[in-house]
C-alpha cells in the first residue's frame, strides 16, 4: 500500500489526530473501536511528525483504552500503541516512558490470553523504543517477581511463563542493540 503523506498536510494530520483522541473517550464502543483502528492506520500510512507533547498525548491515550471492557478495543489499542512507538516521533520523557511501562505491566495478568499476548508485544515495542526504557522496563519486571513470588501462597498474580517470556525478549532487544 502506498504512503499518503505527500498530499496530507501537517496541519491536517495534527487536527486528525487530535478529533481520533477525543473519539477514544466517546461513551459508543464502536466509536472508541473505530478510532483506535483509525489511529493505527494514520501511524501505519502517514507516518507524522508529532509535536513531543501529542505524541506523549498519543501513548497515554491510547494505552487508556486497556482498561476498555471490550476486548477487541483492548486489542487494538495494543496493536495502536505499537504502531505510534513505530514511528519513532521523538523521544519519549523518562517520566512518560516509567509511565506507560506500569500500565502495560498491569495488564499482564488480564483474564484473556489475546489481551496478555497484545500487551507481551507492546512492552516489547516500548522497550526497544530506547536503552533507557528497556533497562527500566526490566526493573520493573523483576519488582513484579519479585511479588508475585511473595503472592503465590494467595494465588494471584501474573503468571511466571509471562515473565520469562517478556524477559527473554527484552534479552533479545538488547543483543540486538549490541551488533
Amino acid at each position: 500500500m502506498r504512503r499518503i503523506d505527500r498530499w496530507c498536510p501537517y496541519a491536517v494530520t495534527q487536527q486528525l489526530m487530535k478529533a481520533l483522541l477525543l473519539l477514544l473517550e466517546d461513551s459508543d464502543s464502536l466509536s472508541r473501536q473505530m478510532a483506535t483502528f483509525s489511529l493505527a492506520k494514520v501511524f501505519e500510512q502517514l507516518r507524522p511528525k508529532l509535536e513531543s507533547s501529542l505524541f506523549e498525548d498519543c501513548c497515554y491515550q491510547i494505552l487508556r483504552r486497556l482498561d476498555d471492557c471490550n476486548d477487541s478495543i483492548r486489542l487494538a489499542a495494543c496493536d495502536c500503541f505499537a504502531k505510534c512507538l513505530e514511528i519513532g516521533a521523538c523521544a519519549l520523557s523518562s517520566s512518560c516512558a516509567e509511565y506507560l511501562a506500569e500500565r502495560l505491566l498491569i495488564h499482564l495478568d488480564d483474564d484473556v490470553g489475546d489481551v496478555r499476548c497484545a500487551v507481551l508485544s507492546a512492552v516489547r515495542a516500548l522497550a526497544s523504543h530506547a536503552d533507557a526504557t528497556r533497562t527500566m522496563i526490566k526493573k520493573r519486571l523483576d519488582l513484579m517477581q519479585a511479588w508475585h513470588r511473595n503472592s503465590l501462597v494467595h494465588g494471584h498474580g501474573p503468571q511466571p511463563q509471562l515473565f520469562r517470556k517478556l524477559n527473554a525478549q527484552i534479552n533479545l532487544l538488547e543483543l540486538d542493540g549490541s551488533t
